[in-house]
């Protein structure tokens, strides 16, 4: 019984080693392809959002729909104002701010 757990143990360690190591080169990869490395999650994500006050939040909001508004896409809107997609939902919802209307270009 022993011998089999420490294979299987033995076994998850060398999978869980190769995944990292892969994980590692796909981030070095992506890292030299982009010339920054703020696009990997966590490396910037240092924000607490749940310390803003209402009007910061709702500042943050205005921000991302103006951005929207002069052809900015909501991905980059959000990463740019430092909140995830689901964050700038919540917000609207919590603070019952209406949908965003994309203004017909004229």
């Amino acid at each position: 019984m022993y011998e089999r757990t420490a294979e299987s143990v033995s076994g998850f360690m060398r999978w869980a080693e190769a995944r990292i190591a892969k994980e590692v080169e796909d981030n070095e990869c992506l890292e030299r392809t982009a010339g920054t490395r703020d696009f990997i999650p966590g490396s910037n994500c240092n924000r607490p959002t749940h310390r803003l006050s209402q009007e910061e939040k709702t500042e943050i909001i205005n921000k991302i729909d103006t951005m929207r508004g002069t052809g900015v896409s909501l991905k980059t809107s959000v990463q740019q104002c430092g909140i995830h997609q689901s964050t700038y939902f919540l917000w609207k919802r919590t603070f019952n701010l209406p949908a965003y209307q994309a203004q017909a270009l004229t």
